[in-house]
């Protein structure tokens, strides 16, 4: 198996398999965010790939899904292959060395990438480098303050997501980037750049028992409960507080939740 000196401490979300889970049943929800920006026969370039599921409908013509985890090269490569995509390659490169030439792009998609690098100014300088004259670069991040959980009376799940963020800052990651989005394109060098907001709401008894399953398996008993552990972000009774909160909001026939993202467009001139 490949290897590669990456520029991220580790991916702060995990690969457990809840996770590429949810990201196999978010990916057809996250192209119609893209898919105003693609044209038939484009070349595009898919940023931080992970499992493929989104990149397969993105490959429009020829398209190259890179990502940091050998791992997710290897499903990413299985996804194309299953779902007879063959326009699609995928391969281990990180994103401030982009493992391609000058202008090679009409399209360069990041989605939830950003926020984890600590050096977003240099991943940013890469697209643009690899993006044709004309081109566009669409980014989609996390809005963390503006996820809501409801009801959540004592706060403990508002707290989770604390955690979550405190975690990705300690990884030397940017929580918050998608409010920095227009100047950091700006500083890359890209204009015309358009920023819109978007929830992804969890409000029926199938969508409220995913979005649950995902934060207890993944979160409160996964990797990242782990690693917000051996960070000092969270503690046992904490996360023992959370799940139980999280229990009672699952049981609760008013339950409601929204993920909050950014999505930023820009060209290359």
């Amino acid at each position: 198996m490949d290897t590669l000196s990456n520029s991220t401490p580790h991916y702060s979300l995990g690969y457990s398999a809840e996770f590429i889970g949810f990201l196999r049943g978010l990916a057809e929800r996250e192209f119609r965010y893209v898919s105003p920006y693609l044209e038939p026969g484009m070349r595009v370039l898919d940023v931080g790939c992970g499992p493929g599921f989104l990149s397969v409908l993105l490959a429009q013509g020829q398209l190259l899904g890179i990502d940091i985890e050998p791992t997710q090269v290897e499903i990413a490569r299985a996804t194309g292959q299953r779902s007879g995509c063959d326009n699609a390659s995928f391969q281990l490169a990180d994103a401030v060395d982009l493992p391609s030439e000058d202008d090679q792009y009409d399209l360069v998609h990041a989605g939830g990438l950003l926020l984890h690098l600590p050096d977003t100014a240099r991943a940013l300088g890469e697209m643009h480098r690899v993006l044709r004259p004309g081109g566009t670069i669409v980014c989609r991040e996390l809005l963390p303050d503006a996820v809501f959980v409801h009801p959540d009376r004592r706060q403990l799940l508002k707290r989770g997501l604390q955690i979550f963020t405190d975690l990705v800052a300690a990884d030397d990651g940017h929580p918050h980037i998608a409010l920095a989005l227009k100047p950091s394109l700006r500083r890359a060098g890209f204009d015309e750049i358009e920023l819109t907001a978007s929830f992804d709401v969890y409000d029926t008894p199938k969508r409220i028992d995913v979005f649950a399953t995902l934060i207890e398996r993944w979160f409160l008993g996964g990797d990242l409960g782990r690693w917000a552990q051996s960070y000092g972000a969270a503690s046992d009774d904490l996360l023992a507080e959370v799940s139980r909160e999280l229990g009672a909001w699952r049981r609760n026939p008013d339950a409601l939740a929204g993920l909050a993202v950014a999505t930023a467009a820009a060209t290359k001139s």
